[in-house]
């Protein structure tokens, strides 16, 4: 892909206080730019599935280099998403249903909407949570026909204490760990007791003790 400064930057956010925080960013630190080079940055509010959906529609001509997303990957009911501004964190898992046991489900249907919109030889570029087994990332991938060209991060990070871990109950591939490192991999069973209690010690603690990866991946489409 070509190294020049892109055309068209289009942004998308359900919440629009974070577009308006976005554009502040963008016109404060980066308006020399802008200008010189011509960017036409757009700001586009709602679902980012639908918006994007609607972009491909409407402009069936054009087509990006790349889709970037940081995409919520915890279901929850449409009636909470507003509160305390927890869009970042959740999703409304009665308008996207696939892969509902693993919170998979908006990022699936934005990375749907985002394959229609690449140009032939664009890519996706999405965060992942590494509390989801590989074999269940895999079928999400092998499901949208794409393939992952590369690991662009792969850190570990705390876990969110108020999410509940039984989900994971039952599974043996090593996905939460007690150290940043890596190196000393907890049950679900374990870590979800570790959670539950440093949570309930102290609910608005940022550590409880339990760790696991976040990965940036790069996929293209695939035959």
């Amino acid at each position: 892909l070509s190294p020049r400064p892109p055309k068209r930057i289009v942004l998308i956010d359900l919440d629009p206080h974070v577009l308006k925080v976005a554009q502040l960013n963008i016109e404060t630190v980066c308006y020399e730019r802008i200008e010189q080079h011509g960017v036409e940055i757009e700001y586009l509010e709602g679902d980012a599935a639908v918006v994007l959906a609607n972009v491909n529609g409407q402009h069936a001509g054009g087509r990006f280099d790349y889709v970037i997303g940081c995409i919520p990957q915890v279901p929850a009911g449409a009636d909470v998403l507003w509160d305390d501004q927890h869009m970042a964190h959740e999703y409304d898992e009665g308008a996207h249903g696939s892969f509902p046991d693993w919170g998979l489900g908006l990022i699936h249907d934005v990375q749907r909407s985002a394959k229609a919109l690449l140009k032939s030889r664009g890519r996706t570029v999405f965060v992942h949570s590494g509390r989801v087994p590989s074999k269940v990332r895999g079928q999400l991938h092998r499901q949208l026909r794409l393939g992952v060209s590369r690991t662009l991060v792969d850190e570990m990070v705390a876990h969110c204490p108020s999410t509940p871990l039984r989900y994971l109950f039952g599974q043996t591939e090593p996905l939460l760990f007690a150290d940043r490192n890596g190196s000393e991999p907890l049950s679900p069973e374990i870590a979800e007791q570790v959670r539950k209690e440093a949570y309930e010690a102290e609910p608005t603690i940022t550590d409880c003790g339990v760790y696991h990866r976040v990965l940036v991946l790069e996929t293209v489409p695939s035959p």
